[in-house]
């Protein structure tokens, strides 16, 4: 059975007292420290997290065979926070700027507020009629026109927060979560609560995924109630399928990430994945889960996920698509094996049965902007 991956107790880093099948492993950090951003240099928004450890996630893990998964939260992940704004000076910082932006004054617009340099965007609207879009640090801060309470039950968020990929892979969402709040309060709002309103987990992994899932299609040998799928192929070769609810409750995509880097020409997000994976051939497994979803799993903060975490992802690879070892016969599947590429993605996000666990290793930015790699952080 999948085991929870716990904390390392203080002053070791990357040890597992839990033992067992998980004993060895190494964390992306130093267990007390949970970085906001990693650019280089001093961050204000470098946060000490106190709380200690990093999840089952952000990590390598390598198989029997000498296979290597990277497995992590993905860019969007997203949090709506809910509170109050406080009269202050950032707010009219903010409208001036906005105001140069409508007249057309300027195309961009950078505002420092807290000490922090930002810039600012309209906002294209949404559904929570947001001010504007503050982008930097490795996230978006969406702010509120009118956040607060608004009559018959309805409630308007203080800000939305979208993560970059960068900081979903490489931190402790529960630590940048907090500073970020302090950051908010600081500048003079007032944050009750938040929750996760998206979240995104992947699994990057040199095991060919596409060819099983490509034989799956074919032969019906997949179990879901989804039945809303979309594919790409490139001449006979499956290049991405994609199932998602007509609720939006979730989504799952399985893709060839090597060749979408090619096609988005991202440079560093190549080097990150060679860098962690040793190889140039990846494939990639990724969820999308709404908060309907999560809220009715329980989980409703990043508290919630690091507890909860491995029943989340038995639960999404069970439950929302299954592949199964051969052809659905009558309808009858609940004795069928499940498929020997899909266990493998199982055990990766479980953690189960792997003992050589390693952290993510995280990239710095040289002058011209192209990250390379960086040792490891050790006590």
């Amino acid at each position: 059975s999948a085991q929870q991956v716990q904390d390392p107790p203080a002053g070791d880093c990357g040890s597992n007292p839990a033992g067992g099948a998980l004993s060895g492993i190494r964390y992306l950090a130093d267990h007390d420290v949970g970085y906001f951003e990693v650019l280089g240099g001093d961050d204000p928004l470098e946060s000490r997290n106190t709380r200690g450890g990093f999840p089952p996630f952000c990590r390598i893990l390598t198989d029997k065979n000498g296979i290597k998964s990277l497995t992590s939260i993905d860019g969007q992940t997203s949090i709506l926070l809910y509170g109050r704004h406080i009269n202050s000076k950032w707010t009219v910082i903010i409208d001036k700027a906005l105001e140069r932006l409508r007249s057309g004054e300027v195309d961009k617009e950078v505002v420092k507020l807290g000490g922090l340099t930002w810039e600012l965007k309209r906002s294209n609207g949404g559904g929570y009629n947001y001010r504007c879009r503050l982008i930097g640090h490795g996230l978006e801060l969406q702010l509120a026109t009118s956040p607060g309470y608004h009559g018959a039950g309805a409630e308007i968020p203080l800000a939305r927060v979208v993560y970059g990929w960068y900081i979903c892979n490489t931190c402790d969402m529960r630590a940048v979560t907090a500073r970020v709040i302090d950051y908010i309060e600081e500048l003079g709002g007032r944050v009750d609560r938040y929750h996760i309103q998206r979240l995104d987990i992947q699994t990057t992994t040199t095991r060919d995924i596409l060819s099983g899932v490509a034989d799956a299609l074919k032969y019906d040998k997949i179990v879901t109630h989804c039945h809303k799928v979309q594919t790409y192929t490139d001449g006979q070769r499956l290049e991405s399928v994609t199932w998602r609810t007509s609720t939006g409750g979730w989504a799952l995509r399985i893709y060839d990430k090597v060749r979408e880097i090619l096609d988005t020409g991202a440079a560093d997000k190549w080097q990150f994945y060679v860098d962690n994976l040793d190889s140039t051939a990846f494939d990639r497994v990724e969820y999308q889960l709404s908060r309907d979803l999560l809220r009715n799993i329980g989980i409703t903060t990043f508290d919630d996920l690091y507890d909860k975490y491995v029943s989340l992802m038995l639960f999404c690879c069970h439950n929302c698509v299954r592949f199964i070892d051969r052809p659905r016969t009558h309808g009858h599947t609940s004795d069928a094996a499940i498929a020997d590429y899909w266990q493998h993605i199982i055990d990766v996000y479980t953690g189960t049965p792997y003992t050589d666990v390693q952290p993510l290793r995280r990239t710095a930015r040289t002058p011209d902007g192209v990250r390379t790699p960086e040792a490891e952080r050790t006590t």
